[in-house]
């Protein structure tokens, strides 16, 4: 059975990457932290990557084959060496 890849973000602490996390993140090539950021972070975030034309000049939608739109932001950040996609439906 594969590895779990969905984690809580502990009350009141800090989030750190375990063994576990990591495991879970080499086999399934993701995670999902519950509660990592708070909801006005969230709107922060979802403003930006809405509004900011550094984002939209690297953003592309294609359908979902149900008659809806999903955008992706392909942000890739040279000195980093890596990419970040956000996806969301419209």
């Amino acid at each position: 059975m594969g590895q779990n890849s969905e984690f809580k973000m502990p009350e009141g602490g800090e989030f750190f990457v375990t063994d576990e996390i990591s495991e879970a993140f080499d086999e399934n090539g993701f995670i999902l932290v519950r509660n990592l950021f708070k909801q006005h972070e969230i709107e922060k975030l979802k403003t930006f990557m809405e509004t900011s034309n550094e984002v939209q000049k690297h953003s592309f939608e294609r359908s979902d084959g149900l008659d809806r739109l999903v955008t992706f932001h392909d942000w890739i950040t040279t000195n980093l060496d890596q990419v970040i996609y956000h996806t969301q439906t419209k």
